[in-house]
C-alpha cells in the first residue's frame, strides 16, 4: 500500500468520523433545551442545528467514498471523490465571502428578530405555545447576560403587558416573584441584551471561519492525496 494511499485512508478516516460527530450534534442542539435561542430560530442565525445536521451528511458521504476509493483503488470513486471536494470547497469559499459581505447586518437583524420577540412575550400564556416559548426565551436571555430589553429597559414599554415602570421578573438584579412591578430603576438592568446576542453570534461566527479554514487547508490535502493515488493506480494499470 503506497504512502499516498494510506495518508488519504486515514484522512478520510477521521472525516468519517468528523461527519458523525456533525450529525450527532445537530441532532443534539434539536432535541436539547435550546434556552433563548428560539428567539433566533426564525432568523438567519437560527438554524444551526439544521446546518450542521446537512454539513455532517455531507461530510460523511463525501469522506466514505474517499475510504472507498482509497481502498479499492478505484478510479472512478476517487475521481467522484474529487469533484465533491472542489464542489465543497468552491461552496465555502462562497459562503465565507458572503458571510464577510453581509457581517454588517447581524446587528439590525438580531435587533428586529428581538424586538418581535419582545412584543411576543406573555408571562401567562399558556405552556407549549410559541407566547411561552418567547417568553422563557427572553427570561432565559436577561438572566444569563444580566440584560432588561433590546436596546434598553425601556424597550418593554412597548408591550402592552408592561406599562412605564414595569418589567418582567427575569430583569431583576435579585430576581423575586413580582419583582419586575413598579421596579425601581436601581433594581433592574439599565442595558439591553442586543449586543451580548451579538457578541455570541460574532463569536460562533469566528469560531465557524476558523473551523472553515482548517476544514478548506485539509480538503486541499485530501485532494492531493486522491490525485496521488489515481496516478499510481495509472502507473500499476500501465505496467
Amino acid at each position: 500500500m503506497g504512502l499516498a494511499k494510506i495518508l488519504l485512508f486515514v484522512f478520510n478516516l477521521v472525516f468519517v468520523i468528523l461527519g458523525i460527530v456533525l450529525i450527532i450534534s445537530g441532532i443534539l442542539v434539536h432535541t436539547s433545551d435550546q434556552s433563548f435561542d428560539v428567539l433566533l430560530e426564525d432568523s438567519t442565525f437560527g438554524s444551526v442545528g439544521t446546518l450542521t445536521i446537512i454539513l455532517g451528511v455531507i461530510v460523511f458521504v463525501v469522506a466514505f467514498a474517499g475510504c472507498c476509493g482509497a481502498i479499492k483503488e478505484s478510479k472512478l470513486l476517487l475521481t467522484i471523490f474529487i469533484v465533491l471536494l472542489c464542489i465543497i470547497l468552491v461552496l465555502e469559499l462562497a459562503g465565507a465571502i458572503l458571510a464577510y459581505v453581509f457581517r454588517g447586518s447581524v446587528e439590525s437583524t438580531v435587533t428586529e428578530v428581538l424586538l418581535e420577540g419582545l412584543h411576543q412575550y406573555n408571562s401567562s400564556a399558556d405552556p407549549n405555545t410559541e407566547e411561552k416559548s418567547y417568553s422563557q426565551a427572553w427570561d432565559k436571555a436577561q438572566e444569563e447576560f444580566k440584560c432588561c430589553g433590546v436596546s434598553m429597559s425601556s424597550d418593554w414599554s412597548t408591550n402592552a403587558s408592561f406599562p412605564v415602570g414595569s418589567y418582567p421578573d427575569s430583569c431583576c438584579m435579585t430576581v423575586t416573584p413580582g419583582c419586575g412591578e413598579n421596579a425601581a430603576p436601581a433594581d433592574i438592568y439599565s442595558e439591553g441584551c442586543k449586543m451580548a446576542i451579538v457578541g455570541k453570534i460574532a463569536g460562533n461566527l469566528i469560531l465557524s471561519g476558523t473551523v472553515c479554514i482548517v476544514i478548506l487547508l485539509a480538503e486541499i490535502l485530501g485532494i492531493i492525496f486522491a490525485c496521488c493515488v489515481i496516478r499510481d493506480v495509472g502507473k500499476g494499470e500501465t505496467a
